[in-house]
């Protein structure tokens, strides 16, 4: 145990390192860490024990100074993150060697990891400089909104305020959130809108019921201004986090390409993107029915069921659920998922293309990174630690 006192010294002289105000001999006790890791490599390949060591003191000392302080978010600011970026290279079928423990302190948009990085033994970069000929901003609040006679809403610039009135529902925009408020409780019509988010934008959205919606990049729902008759129904593509309002007696349905989920009320994640092998609903709390053909599947939380979009068969897995939510954070889970589908991820957020040459490289990221930094942090980092790419314009081509 670190005594409580010794923490809150350390708690203090890295908040003065992060800006930049300690002295030299206080810059030096942090930076010995890295340094000694650093070295012991290149003198000993064979001392893993001693660097493990060094490894979990130094994440000891990071961690109970700053990771325990909860971030203060001020709306318009950006508060500091402790953000754990752990990246693993596979050396062989099922084991893995500890390389190198490194503290990475990035100041752009006040975001600071910390890590340990393993790289495979017969393929250590070393001296790597990080080069990035172009780069690319984080992704942004904003989406199009199409209405029942075909108008189209850009979101990202439209004002506060009543944006429209269909029949007796009235569409609102208040920080940066589209809500639905309908004085109807019957309707001989049923009017139709569809939200769309392109590559690089997200929104959130209430529904008529109260249920709310976020949506995630290059994804779209579609869903009546007010919800009548016996089941509440929106059709959703891509990537969408809901918390449905209960109503017993009218169940939810989010119906996706492949299947549909039946909910009564609950919050879960549905993604079924056409460029992903697999589509999943991902439950957190409450209780929902996966439906595909003859499949039926009934969801406890914690529960993910994953439907093969070429069999469309469906299979129950246990999750953690965080890292699959992450992203209604404003985080991005780099450990929940392989290289080529984080590599999806990045291209749909950053409004890139990635696309790989040969095969895709044996590589591991775990963590948890923020969205809001520029896609060069990204890039950057995972060079250092053995990705290969080059660059095409605005195409990212990753290398064997």
């Amino acid at each position: 145990m670190v005594h409580p006192q010794t923490k809150k010294k350390l708690k203090a002289l890295i908040s003065r390192y992060l800006r930049g105000k300690t002295s030299p001999a206080e810059s030096q006790f942090i930076e010995s860490y890295y340094d000694y890791a650093e070295g012991k490599v290149a003198r000993d390949e064979q001392s893993t024990a001693d660097l493990t060591a060094v490894g979990l003191r130094l994440h000891e000392r990071i961690s109970q100074g700053i990771a325990e302080q909860e971030p203060t978010v001020t709306e318009g600011t950006t508060s500091p993150h402790v953000i754990p970026l752990l990246i693993h290279t596979r050396i062989r079928k099922w084991g893995w060697v500890a390389a190198a423990v490194a503290v990475v302190m990035v100041f752009g948009g006040g975001i600071y990891w910390y890590g340990y990085r393993q790289k495979n033994a017969g393929q250590v970069v070393a001296g790597m400089k990080p080069s990035v000929p172009f780069d690319a901003p984080p992704g942004h609040t904003g989406a199009v909104l199409t209405l029942a006679d075909g108008k189209q809403i850009t979101l990202d610039s439209a004002p506060n305020g009543t944006l429209a009135s269909q029949g007796k529902t009235r569409l609102l925009k208040k920080a940066g959130v589209l809500q639905y408020k309908s004085g109807a409780t019957e309707t001989t019509t049923i009017l139709y809108n569809t939200m769309t988010t392109p590559r690089g934008r997200q929104y959130q959205l209430v529904l008529s019921d109260g249920t709310r919606v976020w949506l995630n990049a290059a994804s779209s729902i579609r869903f009546p201004t007010a919800f009548t008759g016996k089941e509440r129904r929106v059709t959703i593509t891509g990537e969408a986090y809901l918390e449905v309002a209960k109503n017993a007696s009218m169940p939810f349905v989010v119906q996706t390409a492949h299947y549909e989920t039946q909910v009564l009320g609950t919050a879960f994640d549905i993604m079924d993107y056409p460029d992903e092998p697999r589509a999943a609903t991902t439950l957190v709390e409450g209780s929902v029915k996966v439906v595909s053909g003859t499949d039926r599947v009934i969801l406890t939380p914690g529960e993910q069921a994953r439907l093969n979009a070429a069999t469309g068969k469906v299979s129950l897995q246990s999750v953690d659920t965080d890292p699959v939510i992450a992203w209604t954070k404003d985080q991005l889970s780099l450990g929940s998922t392989d290289l080529a589908s984080l590599m999806r991820q990045l291209s749909r957020w950053y409004d890139v293309d990635i696309t790989f040459q040969g095969t895709v490289p044996d590589i591991r990221i775990w963590g948890v990174l923020d969205r809001n930094v520029s896609l060069s942090t990204v890039l950057k980092y995972m060079e250092e630690n053995g990705l290969h790419y080059k660059t095409e314009r605005k195409t990212i081509i990753i290398l064997p």
